[in-house]
């Protein structure tokens, strides 16, 4: 009895650990987003005499948001990298 030598198996569980993976940094992204506009619409709307509370929170919110899609985008050329090329379905290869 031959078994197939084909490693398919691992790369769908490569891909489904990093679809997953990505799900994640999505949904943080999100949720950066959101603060961030909270924040913003905060300053905007209900300013205080001193604003300079709530645009440092505003800025942090912000700074989190850019470190995070830095990260994403790192993560993204990493597993990119690390796949190899994608055949596309007419057969043609998209390298990284």
């Amino acid at each position: 009895m031959t078994g197939c030598a084909s490693d398919n198996y691992k790369k769908s569980a490569d891909t489904a650990a990093t679809l997953t993976q990505s799900s994640g940094m999505i949904t943080k992204g999100n949720t950066l987003i959101d603060e961030s506009l909270a924040d913003l619409n905060d300053l905007v709307s209900n300013p205080y005499p001193d604003l300079r509370k709530q645009f440092e929170k505003f800025n942090k919110a912000v700074n989190e948001l850019d470190a995070s899609a830095q990260g994403s985008r790192q993560q993204s050329r990493g597993n990119e990298i690390a796949q190899g090329p994608i055949t596309l379905r007419n057969g043609t290869k998209n390298r990284p």
